[in-house]
């Protein structure tokens, strides 16, 4: 591979864990089902900048030889176009979604011509830069330019880079200090009329340093989880505890005041407050997983790696039911119509659908890569999606194979060379009586939502099991609501638009499923397509009965936010 580790090249901060290349991971189970869902979808939409990234690393990780082939050839025919200065036909924000999908193409290859296309790019940027500081969205969303310089920083340690980190730093909207003293607590409406505060954004020239245009994208929901990401990066750059922090301290300010119970923030494209009835979208979902994973490589803060697999397992799935993709969902849900757009099926090029599909390929691919990760000693486990990773550590190679059997987890170094490394492994915070075994020997009781380092070292043939003990649990909410979740799951129960007026009792696990004891409601009134605010201690009729929950992403029609009903 052309590419070294992060934590190799001064002066960038120390990044403790590595991914791994896409093509170096097979997935199995449910992730692999989602994998597929994805890349067909992006098999059969008309190639654009938006996508070709997501669908490049993507097509890797499925081992997709005709997806990875013909966006490769539709990339080429695009870079085709650079001009003798080093600048594209396109806008700024299109050109750097063009470097970022070259980039992965030249961790794939080590096409030295990728590099310097990308190289002279960024020399372009650097002459015109008066230009680009002035471009609102770029410098409100500069996380992708930020990632695109320390990528080439990593491979060629050219100082010319470093200058450019500095500029977007300097010129890019202060995602730290926004997300650390986070303060957007209501439905954005609530608090400026949109109508009001796009009219001043156009007034202000979409300057971030500006009040309207600040309020827009502090309440954006992709330009929130692209700040996301920027800290992180920034961090990484400048070494500053406040970048480093501010990611992961800004997502649960978000999820405090506008979170749902499936791991995203809601977001119509705006933040919406935290009510199931309101939309979560996919593009700052995509996002947000995004962000999560580069917030993880970079901190290793244990709420990152609960925060993705929450995202993963309930809210990425769930835009994807039935081979189509849905631009937005809600918890709580009465028609596959989300009350703002259709289902997108496969090959519309609608610019919503585009936008979505991009940044969900991207988040899921992200997020995949920070599963199983290197460290300089060794591998670290945060999420137990099963599969065949390819490791490289100390310049020995092996292979860490996942298997997932219910609440057993096992993890079997295979090695040709007799490799010696450390294992760290997340313990989810859910999982109160986990249990570690090396070699089914012994076994360690680790602290619930910390890495946990397995004791002694792994040598081949070594396999660590983990022990998740995972029971039906409730999770209150908005206006008192509770949801119901296993593990990382959100459960839902299935309904029709004429029966959904239900409250939860109580829940537990069933013979065959988690179940719900549930009281009919006399009094919950319905918005479009959707139940309205779940009401605080409901009225009832009759007595309790008793339903199959579903997990959350399986379902389209459901309530996964009820009222809470008292007990008989």
């Amino acid at each position: 591979m052309p590419l070294k580790p992060m934590f190799s090249r001064a002066p960038l901060t120390r990044q403790p864990l590595a991914p791994l290349a896409p093509e170096h991971i097979r997935l199995e189970g449910s992730a692999a089902e989602t994998l597929e869902r994805l890349c067909a979808l992006a098999a059969s939409t008309s190639m654009n900048a938006e996508l070709a990234e997501g669908a490049l690393t993507c097509a890797y990780l499925q081992h997709n030889e005709e997806l990875a082939a013909n966006t490769e050839k539709w990339l080429w025919t695009q870079l085709a176009e650079q001009r003798e200065d080093g600048g594209l036909p396109g806008d700024t924000e299109t050109n750097l979604r063009l470097m970022l999908a070259a980039a992965r193409l030249y961790a794939h290859t080590g096409e030295k011509a990728l590099l310097e296309q990308m190289m002279h790019y960024c020399a372009f940027l650097r002459k015109h830069w008066d230009e680009v500081r002035l471009d609102g969205s770029v410098m409100a969303q500069a996380a992708n330019l930020m990632e695109l310089l320390t990528f080439l920083y990593n491979v060629t340690g050219k100082k010319a880079l470093l200058h450019l980190m500095e500029m977007t730093r300097q010129d890019a909207m202060d995602w730290s200090g926004l997300l650390t003293t986070f303060a957007m607590s209501r439905p954005t409406g609530k608090t400026v009329a949109l109508d009001e505060m796009e009219q001043g954004r156009r007034a202000e020239g979409n300057d971030p340093g500006g009040f309207y245009t600040r309020q827009y994208y502090a309440t954006f929901g992709p330009a929130l989880a692209q700040g996301m990401r920027m800290t992180a990066l920034s961090g990484l750059y400048s070494g500053s505890t406040r970048d480093l922090a501010a990611g992961v301290t800004g997502y649960e300010k978000i999820m405090r005041y506008h979170g749902t119970a499936c791991g995203a923030f809601t977001s119509d494209l705006h933040l919406a407050g935290g009510s199931p009835s309101a939309a979560v979208s996919g593009w700052a979902a995509g996002e947000t997983l995004r962000a999560l994973a580069q917030n993880w490589k970079v901190t290793e803060k244990e709420q990152a790696a609960a925060a993705m697999a929450r995202l993963l397992t309930n809210a990425v799935p769930a835009f994807l039911p039935d081979g189509k993709l849905l631009p937005f969902l809600r918890v709580n849900s009465l028609s596959a119509n989300c009350g703002t757009k259709d289902c997108f099926a496969p090959g519309e090029a609608n610019q919503t659908a585009v936008r979505t599909l991009g940044a969900l390929l991207c988040g899921f691919a992200a997020a995949v890569r920070s599963a199983v990760t290197v460290t300089e000693d060794g591998v670290c486990v945060s999420m137990y999606l099963p599969g065949t990773y390819k490791l490289r550590v100390k310049g020995e190679k092996a292979k860490l194979h996942v298997v997932a059997e219910g609440e057993k987890i096992t993890l079997t170094l295979e090695a040709e060379k007799d490799v010696e490394l450390t294992a760290k492994v997340y313990i989810p915070a859910w999982a109160k009586d986990a249990c570690v075994q090396l070699n089914d020997e012994g076994g360690d009781a680790p602290a619930a939502g910390k890495l946990f380092t397995v004791p002694g070292k792994l040598h081949g043939g070594d396999c660590v099991t983990v022990l998740l003990p995972c029971e039906t649990r409730m999770e209150e909410g908005y206006h008192q609501s509770v949801s119901v979740l296993r593990g990382d799951e959100l459960l839902a129960y299935p309904v029709t638009e004429e029966h959904w007026r239900v409250a939860l009792v109580t829940a537990k696990d069933g013979a065959e499923a988690p179940v719900a004891a549930l009281k009919r409601v006399t009094e919950w009134n319905t918005r479009v397509h959707t139940p309205a605010d779940p009401p605080i201690a409901p009225k009832c009729e009759g007595e309790a009965f008793e339903a199959a929950l579903a997990p959350f992403a399986q379902t389209v029609c459901r309530v996964a936010a009820f009222p809470k009903g008292k007990q008989a």
